[in-house]
């Protein structure tokens, strides 16, 4: 696929700029009020701070910030380049998410199809208001870590480079003094026109997985303003090159896209939800959501569900860790395994040589 080939916006300058796509959020929208340009969605906010009653907004509201893609420059203008080429992909790929929302694709057969949804969820990634606040966090902690370098005569940090398992990255210092007065808005507009490049590097990666589409005969699924959102059972810092990295993505009410690295199951498949399952994959979405759930219908009993299903998995947990406290008596086997009595194992007074 190619940037240039999409076709022209309507409206080239809008200050409400989104994050999520509204030809995605219309797939959630509430069943009674889908005309076209009128779609509403029930939202809930996770943050203590806002109100947490449940709402009916118009997907115009959703998932948007005022010039999020146009930040404002140091001459005071701002560059639309940025959500232009955005508008441009999102009018593309509304052309045919109809048939991945709602239809059954042979994703081996269709391997551009295939590839387009890996790119749409790449694309959701990388450019998520998320990556402002981590390029911004980063180029502070640069600025400390260069400042507190040492110099040369023109007061450029003096390191030639620096290594990343096992390979040297040579540093240019010709445009330090460009870095260290970079202001928020040079930092946002540097990560806007990465957006292209980061998206082929997260498509690849994705693309590469095994894909399950989890299907539900009615509309249970919701999604949230971070739609796709990365997993892994043993790891804190992780990403999607990681071996064991799992990516959930909502596509609509009744698809739930899972891709993975499971060797022993099938690539690229449907798989038909099972009863019960859908409150632990909503239970997901909404623990990684940014702000707010998603839903295109009113979704008190489904919260109520996960508060009962977090709860009920809560006690499980407590009832093993007591399990684990409870006292061992002097002459039972030790709980370590050894096949010794407990007061000739970890219950001796004094430890073994």
């Amino acid at each position: 696929m190619r940037y240039q080939s999409f076709r022209k916006v309507k409206k080239p300058n809008p200050k409400n700029q989104h994050w999520v796509p509204q030809f995605y959020l219309k797939q959630f929208a509430i069943p009674e009020v889908r005309s076209d340009g009128k779609e509403q969605v029930w939202i809930f906010s996770r943050r203590q701070n806002d109100d947490l009653d449940t709402k009916r907004v118009s997907i115009r509201n959703v998932a948007a910030e005022q010039f999020l893609y146009s930040p404002q420059q140091k001459d005071g203008t701002r560059s639309f380049k940025g959500e232009q080429l955005l508008a441009e992909v999102d009018g593309f790929l509304s052309k045919f998410w109809p048939r991945i929302a709602t239809g059954l694709v042979d994703w081996d057969t269709h391997q551009g199809i295939r590839r387009g949804l890996a790119w749409f969820m790449g694309l959701l990634l990388a450019r998520h208001p998320d990556n402002f606040e981590t390029a911004q966090v980063m180029h502070e902690e640069m600025l400390h870590l260069y400042e507190s370098a040492p110099k040369d005569e023109l007061g450029r940090p003096k390191v030639s480079g620096f290594e990343v398992k096992g390979e040297f990255y040579e540093l240019d210092h010709s445009d330090w003094d460009d870095y260290r007065n970079s202001t928020e808005g040079d930092v946002r507009q540097s990560t806007i026109e990465g957006i292209k490049q980061l998206t082929i590097e997260l498509t690849n990666d994705i693309f590469k997985k095994k894909w399950a589409i989890v299907v539900s005969p009615h509309p249970l699924f919701v999604t949230s303003d971070r739609p796709v959102y990365l997993m892994h059972p043993d790891r804190q810092r992780f990403g999607t090159r990681t071996s064991g990295t799992r990516i959930m993505f909502p596509i609509s009410p009744t698809r739930l896209l899972f891709a993975h690295d499971e060797e022993s199951s099938e690539p690229n498949k449907y798989i038909h939800l099972r009863k019960g399952d859908e409150i632990g994959m909503n239970m997901l979405t909404w623990v990684n959501a940014r702000r707010f759930l998603i839903s295109s219908y009113e979704p008190s009993n489904l919260l109520a569900e996960m508060v009962h299903a977090s709860d009920k998995f809560k006690r499980i947990q407590e009832n093993q860790q007591r399990t684990k406290r409870k006292k061992v008596g002097r002459n039972e086997p030790c709980s370590c395994g050894s096949r010794m009595k407990y007061k000739y194992c970890c219950g001796r007074e004094t430890p073994r040589e």
